[in-house]
Formats: C-alpha cells, sequence, structure tokens
C-alpha cells in the first residue's frame, strides 16, 4: 500500500474496520483491502489483506480518553493533548519496529480543513503512512500532504544521484549524508510517484 492511502472508518456489527483505500484507488482498481480497526474474532473473519504488511492504526483519541475516563483529548487550539501525543507516537515506533504500515487517526473536526492539514503534515512529517479520514472532504487534504513538493522530489532525485558516485558518507549541498538521509530522499521519491 502506497503512503498516499487514505483510509475510512466504518462500522459493522461485529466491531470497528478501517476500509482501505477506498477512495483513494487508482482508476481501475476495484477490490478493498479490510483490516480490523481493534479486530475482534468476528472482525478478523472479515479480513482480505491483499500483501503484507497488515497496517496498524494507533485507534483515536476519542476512544484513549473514553478508555481513560477523560473528558477531552485535544487543547483549545485543537492539538493533542500529551496522553494522546504519547500514545501516538508509541504506536508509530511500534508499527515501524515490527515492519507493519502506520496510520495516523481520525480528525473529527470536519468543517477544519486547516487542522486536518496541520495534523497530516505532522503525521509525514514523522512517518505515519497514511491518514483516517472519516469524510470524503478530508481526502483531497490528505493526498495533497503526502505529495512532496517540487523542491524536496528535486533535492531527492539529486542527492541520490549524487550517491551512486559516492562511498559512505559525504556532503551534498552543505549536508552531511548517510544512510539514514538516503532512506529519506527514497521516501521522498516514493511519494511522488504514488
Amino acid at each position: 500500500m502506497a503512503g498516499r492511502n487514505s483510509f475510512v472508518r466504518s462500522g459493522v456489527t461485529s466491531g470497528w474496520v478501517s476500509l482501505s483505500r477506498m477512495v483513494s484507488m487508482k482508476p481501475g482498481e476495484t477490490s478493498l483491502t479490510v483490516m480490523p480497526y481493534w479486530p475482534s474474532p468476528e472482525a478478523r473473519d472479515l479480513v482480505r489483506v491483499r500483501r503484507p504488511p497488515l497496517p496498524t492504526e494507533w485507534g483515536s483519541a476519542e476512544d484513549l480518553f473514553a478508555g481513560l475516563g477523560g473528558t477531552a483529548n485535544r487543547y483549545p487550539d485543537g492539538t493533542y493533548r500529551e496522553v494522546a501525543r504519547h500514545v501516538r507516537s508509541r504506536s508509530l515506533l511500534a508499527a515501524k519496529a515490527h515492519g507493519r504500515l502506520a496510520l495516523d487517526s481520525v480528525y473529527l473536526d470536519i468543517k477544519n480543513l486547516d487542522g486536518l492539514r496541520a495534523e497530516v503534515d505532522d503525521a509525514v512529517a514523522v512517518g505515519f503512512d497514511a491518514k483516517v479520514a472519516i469524510h470524503p472532504t478530508q481526502v483531497p487534504v490528505i493526498r495533497a500532504g503526502y505529495a512532496p513538493s517540487a523542491d524536496q522530489v528535486q533535492w531527492a532525485r539529486h542527492v541520490l544521484a549524487a550517491a551512486a558516485d559516492e562511498r559512505g558518507v559525504f556532503a551534498f549541498e552543505g549536508i552531511m549524508v548517510d544512510a539514514p538521509v538516503l532512506r529519506r530522499a527514497e521516501r521522498i521519491v516514493q511519494l511522488a510517484a504514488d
């Protein structure tokens, strides 16, 4: 699954599932991949994975705070409280450590597309593979957030081309380039191709 996928959450009688690629499919694609949101035995029977790794979603701050007995998972400015940030970060790290795709949780304020974009930008920056959408109006914002800028793509292609003539660590445009920088450049090129 590509990083620019958008995921739509849909309730079923056996539990919550996420329907991936529902609105982000390329023309001509018809099948969906269904994955458990918090799998129950019944929900696991509904899972049909087209190819691994199975994505993981950290759930929602709303679910987290409901379970904790909290009353507000976000500050008045719309940003997450520290507990939600902590769980979000740990879920991202766990997904990546286990070779899973990391899905960032829903953004409930459907009309606040600027707030959604800020959250998408953060999700992209820290390494989430996709952001879960709960409304069709959110999909273009999510897609745009996962699309690297022309400057980022140009930099990534240039640094990867320069690496072909280098051994080990080298300098490029005033920055040190090593394996992590090359992986970031590869990711940018991959996102541009999606």
